[in-house]
């Protein structure tokens, strides 16, 4: 910029500025709310020369990369910040470009559009687009739910769907969460599914083979379907199922069924189709055919060892006669003989012993006799059978003893085979003189796993034989016992030694249970049911299933610990029941009630108490006493919520409820039926958190506290469910009433406050607690954003108007400005203007602007600030000088705004206007204006007005001053602009110090214009304009002053024509002259003198009747064209002093009238005058 107002000051003046080319010419542009543009502007230029300059912008969203340039091709990048302009807002405004080849405006237009979402169907900016785009596909609409831009494009003044968004996205499946979004804001429905089949049977399964069922949805969507089945047999294609691979509305699944996994005959199974909100199921039956002959017999060998059994043991308990059992096992044991031929003869050989056939039975043992040595190796078993067999028959003491000593050397090698045991049973003596001894072998080899009931059946002989030798209970006695009570064979006084046994054991016994119920049932008996309680309370067994025990222990009065307890505590909860007396009897004394059963009875009592009479009367003090103590727990539940609406009201409150009660008012039962939930969550619109709570049974317990609250499902796969889960939401307490009672004595209880200050806001109640409610409230730290914001701009406005300073100033102090709507953070922010609380102000003026904040404000701000006399900021700097824009200033604004701020020339000559009110000092910003006006070369008419009042001041730049006139006495000469007068007395006034050609000309142009000189001003004119006719330099204007003076003969005998254009230029003039009696037209060509600047002179002499006709061509090195064509006639002037160019003029002038007396007096004073010249006028020796 020096560079180039040194030229000037110097005369070096450029005739025209080469043509600069900007890309744009206007910038405009729609961002969305949030964004950030960004964009460029190519400045070049057609010669190549190099650019420098400055780069401004009018608006304080418009940011510039960088504010000064310098190159032949230059880019300015520019970025408009809408990260907190809010939607429909437009904003405009001008970058200025000041340049070395000129001066740039480049007009701009925001305008700030609702956020969106660029999708293949365009640009999504709310709900219903987003729901078609979900429709239309599905995964794209997934990754713009997952966005984080989602809720500031679609929610973000859907306070009540955002809260649901915020907990509907943290499901695990983010398809689900979108699904159950779309769901509860109502753009679509529920996925309900159909199945074609729901029960299926097959006949004569095989082999493999494959089958479908068809499965419809009636809606678009996301759903998965868990496919599942309860049998090896049946194979499902698939285990999960999701909607998008479905065809249309249908999918076709696929499932094998597999013989390998069926037994023969009927096979049942069931298919399992589920989803979050439906179940399926599909019964499946398969008749299986695939059992060869091995197969059917083991399976009929098996059936006939049971019937065998079955049959012996009714024979040995006298259920039937021997007859009977004899033809029983003769029919069972025919299927014996295809699998198992030698236990079948066995078994035949064992009826004819039993049928007393000695002949049958000699024939048999005949036939078994020769395989004897074959079992030995091959079946063992079989051979102890036919000794045992021999010794039944022979009954001799050798027959017998030889048979046992046998069979117990095989029974030490395989002592886990009962059936050897058994033989030993029946052929050692010692068992059956010492009861004792058989009944520790038995247990002894129960103990080993076995679980015949033919043995079971030998020890309960014993048993009903001598009830004594039941001494305890132990795994094996309890096996024998549980088989005697099924079979109905044990006797009472074996009862009786159970019932003792069963009373006093430690542990908790499911049989013996069991069996003591089976006894009670065929005969009441106080002692039986005594054990049954006695156990159950022993094992802490108190579901509601236990009840009846308890109840007719109570009713029979049996004296046992802690049974009226376990009585309430298996009792169903309900309210109709009536307690008996009794109970009632004993609790009034004493209760050792866990808290909901003590809860529960004292309810039932509040709701039956009339039909309870004086008992209830004597409950009172205790009812209130445990009423307060729960209370202090904080503890309700259905049973709580009748204490304390029975005890507390209006009248009753006090101290004592009233700090605990806002604790439990706002307590609600939820129950879900859904076996796929397992947890809760509740989101207060007021609260950051939400809570979780684990579902218990179908059941929880939540906190809700504020209307529009959302409630959410969770399964156990982490999904959460809005409206497609039915569940049932029971407020336990309806106390609401009292809670402005409670306020004096809980005033930190979150929940209270939130509830009566929601009531104060959307009812008008309570107002006179609002401020100290929301003090209190904004001491929660777990308060929402927007929330906490809206408490605090209420308050400020509360004390702003009641003039509480101190308590305004301690509020703004703790705002988090960065979390304020734009709408609140203005107010606050001149707030904090008002209160001069500034800690952050510069921070917050720099990122959020100012230019929605009052000017009444942001003057008192910036006053103060400048009286501070920091270092200059640019921001105050910028915000001063749109104060004095808007007309909304003072000195002291002025004053640093003139001193520090370097804008565009229309800002700084606004700026500049206005400190001339205050007659402000404006030396600094005056230089600057003045210096970018001839750096741009946009000098225009008011940039005079400040010149002037510069040129006043010493301390003026001398460069400076010569430059400016320099230019405008350039542009008034060569361009021919008109100035203001009052510059040329400046000018003059220079050119009394040193010579300026350029000045010199421009001065007397300008007073070649005027109609009168003073002597002063005519000998000025007189000494330049010779000077210059001597130098050669002469102007057409020179002839105008020959109307007040007398000038050179050179100059007024001549007619000039002046050509302007660049100096560089080659400029010919093409001319002829014709008279009445020239030959016809012949043009010559001369150049064109350049007096100075570009100003192109040539000179003629013209004669009376003479005609000049001329054409200028101008050659730029590039090409050569014609530019001007002028005809000029000679005209005389009579006003002019007489020279020889007069004379001969009207010489000229008689002849053409044929008056030679006056052309012949004409050459006569001619030609006396050319004496008397050359007389008087000798050459000098």
């Amino acid at each position: 910029m020096k560079e180039k107002i040194t030229k000037i000051a110097k005369g070096i003046i450029e005739y025209e500025l080469t043509k600069v080319t900007l890309s744009e010419e206007a910038i405009e542009f729609s961002i969305e709310a949030g964004k950030k543009y960004s964009g460029s502007i190519t400045m070049s230029n057609r010669d190549g020369v190099y650019m420098k300059g400055l780069v401004y912008s009018s608006s304080f969203f418009m940011k510039l990369k960088n504010t000064a340039f310098a190159g032949q091709v230059v880019t300015i990048e520019y970025e408009y910040v809408a990260v907190n302009l809010n939607p429909g807002e437009t904003h405009s405004g001008i970058i200025t470009i000041e340049s070395n080849l000129g001066e740039f405006e480049i007009p701009f237009l925001a305008t700030v559009e609702m956020p969106f979402f660029d999708t293949t169907m365009g640009k999504i900016r709310d709900l219903f687009q987003f729901a078609n785009l979900a429709k239309a596909d599905w995964l794209q609409a997934i990754k713009v739910f997952k966005a984080e831009e989602f809720e500031t494009v679609f929610l973000s003044n859907d306070r009540k769907n955002r809260l649901i968004y915020r907990s509907l996205s943290k499901s695990l499946s983010a398809s689900h969460g979108l699904e159950e979004f779309l769901i509860a804001i109502h753009k679509k429905d529920r996925i309900q599914f159909t199945i074609d089949k729901s029960f299926l049977e097959y006949e004569e399964v095989q082999e493999t083979f494959q089958d479908k069922l068809t499965i419809r949805k009636d809606n678009w969507g996301y759903s998965e379907i868990r496919i599942t089945t309860d049998s090896d047999f049946i194979i499902p294609e698939h285990k999960i199922l999701w909607t998008d691979n479905f065809i249309g509305n249908q999918y076709i699944l696929e499932y094998r069924m597999d013989p390998s996994h069926m037994h023969p005959g009927k096979n049942y199974g069931k298919l399992f189709l589920r989803t979050s909100h439906q179940s399926f199921t599909i019964e499946i039956v398969a008749y299986c055919y695939k059992m060869d002959g091995t197969k059917r017999k083991i399976r009929n060998y098996h059936s006939a060892s049971l019937e065998f059994t079955r049959s012996y043991l009714n024979f040995r308990m006298n259920r039937i006669a021997v007859e009977q059992y004899m033809l029983e096992v003769n029919q069972s044991i025919q299927n014996f003989y295809e699998l198992h031929g030698q236990e079948y003869e066995l078994l035949k050989l064992h009826l004819a012993i039993m049928e007393e056939n000695d002949e049958k039975v000699q024939t048999l043992f005949g036939q078994l006799r020769e395989k004897e040595e074959q079992w030995k190796e091959s079946a063992p078993f079989i051979l102890c059978a036919y000794w045992y067999l021999n010794a039944l028959y022979q009954k001799d003491h050798g027959s017998i003893e030889e048979a046992r000593e046998r069979i117990e050397k095989q029974y030490q090698k395989k002592e886990d085979c009962w059936q050897l045991f058994w033989f030993l049973l029946y052929l050692d003596q010692s068992y059956e003189e010492n009861p004792e001894k058989k009944k520790r072998a038995i247990l002894q080899n129960l103990k080993k796993g076995s679980k015949s009931s033919v043995l079971y059946l030998e020890l309960a002989n014993l048993y009903r034989m001598d009830a004594g030798l039941l001494h305890e209970l132990n795994r094996e006695t309890i096996q024998v016992l549980n088989w005697m009570v099924k079979e109905n064979y044990i006797t009472d006084e074996i009862i009786e030694r159970y019932v003792y046994l069963a009373g006093r054991m430690k542990g908790f016994h499911l049989v013996v249970f069991r069996n003591m119920k089976q006894l009670f049932e065929r005969e009441e008996n106080d002692e039986i049911l005594h054990t049954i309680c006695t156990m159950l309370i022993k094992a802490q067994k108190a579901a509601v299933k236990y009840n009846r025990w308890f109840a007719r222990g109570v009713e029979k009065q049996l004296r046992i610990t802690q049974l009226y307890e376990f009585y309430m505590d298996s009792v169903e909860e309900n309210l109709f029941y009536i307690f008996p007396q009794a109970v009632l009897l004993y609790f009034s004394f004493q209760s050792n009630l866990n808290e909901r059963k003590a809860a529960f009875l004292y309810a039932n009592m509040i709701y039956n108490k009339e039909q309870y009479g004086d008992i209830y009367l004597q409950y009172e003090k205790k009812i209130k006493e445990f009423a307060i103590c729960q209370l202090e727990k904080r503890a309700v539940n259905e049973f709580l919520a009748i204490i304390y609406e029975e005890l507390i009201n209006k009248d009753t409150i006090c101290k004592e409820y009233a700090v605990y009660l806002p604790y439990v008012m706002f307590r609600h039962e939820i129950q879900c039926h859904n076996a796929n939930m397992v947890g809760v969550v509740v989101c207060h619109k007021e609260l950051t958190e939400e809570i979780y709570v684990p579902l218990e049974d179908g059941k929880a317990y939540i906190h809700i506290f504020t209307e529009n609250s959302n409630v959410f499902l969770v399964d156990s796969r982490e999904n959460r469910y809005c409206t497609t889960v039915e569940f049932t939401l029971n407020k336990l307490l309806h106390l609401d009433e009292l809670a402005d009672y409670c306020m004096p004595y809980a005033a930190d209880n979150g929940m209270l406050l939130l509830h009566l200050y929601e009531q104060m806001e959307s009812y008008h109640k309570y107002a006179q607690n609002a401020v100290s409610m929301r003090k209190k409230l904004l001491l929660m730290e777990e308060l929402e954003d927007n929330f906490r914001n809206h408490c605090i701009v209420k308050l400020a406005s509360y004390f702003y108007d009641s003039m509480q300073g101190d308590e305004l100033d301690s509020l703004l102090q703790t705002i988090d400005f960065h979390k304020v709507s734009s709408q609140d953070r203005v107010k606050l922010m001149e707030l904090c203007m008002l209160r001069d609380i500034d800690d952050n102000m510069l921070e917050l003026l720099a990122q959020y602007g100012y230019e929605n904040n009052s000017m009444k404000k942001l003057v008192r701000f910036l006053k103060k600030y400048i009286q501070k006399q920091e270092e200059p900021n640019k921001l105050i700097v910028n915000m001063a000088y749109d104060t004095v824009r808007m007309g909304k200033h003072n000195q002291e604004i002025v004053e640093y705004a003139a001193k520090h701020f370097n804008g565009t020339t229309k800002e700084m000559k606004q700026l500049w206007d206005a400190g001339r009110i205050y007659s402000v000092d404006m030396l600094l910003l005056e230089e600057m204006y003045l210096s970018q006006c001839l750096f741009t070369e946009k000098c225009k008419s008011q940039s005079v007005d400040v010149f002037l009042s510069y040129y006043k001041k010493p301390e003026r730049n001398k460069i400076l001053v010569q430059s400016f006139l320099n230019y405008f006495a350039y542009k008034y000469m060569v361009k021919e602009r008109l100035i203001p007068d009052s510059l040329f007395s400046v000018m003059e006034q220079e050119l009394q110090f040193e010579e300026n050609q350029i000045l010199l000309i421009a001065v007397l142009k300008y007073k070649s214009t005027l109609h009168q000189l003073n002597s002063q001003e005519l000998e000025f004119v007189d000494v330049h304009l010779s000077g210059l006719a001597r130098k050669g330099i002469v102007f057409s204007f020179f002839k105008e002053f020959q109307k007040v003076m007398h000038i050179p003969h050179c100059i007024a005998n001549k007619y000039f024509v002046e050509y302007r254009t660049n100096p560089n230029n080659k400029v010919m003039i093409h001319y002829t002259i014709e008279s009445d009696t020239s030959d016809g037209m012949k043009f010559r060509q001369e150049e064109m003198k350049d007096m100075c600047y570009g100003i192109f002179v040539k000179e003629f002499i013209l004669f009376h009747n003479e005609r000049l006709m001329y054409y200028i061509t101008e050659d730029d090195g590039m090409e050569e064209t014609i530019t001007e064509s002028i005809h000029v006639q000679y005209e005389q002037d009579f006003s002019s002093e007489d020279n020889k160019f007069s004379f001969l003029n009207l010489m000229l002038m008689a002849r053409e009238v044929q008056d030679s007396k006056t052309v012949m007096e004409l050459m006569r004073q001619y030609l006396e005058t050319e004496a008397i010249v050359a007389q008087m006028f000798q050459p000098l020796e």
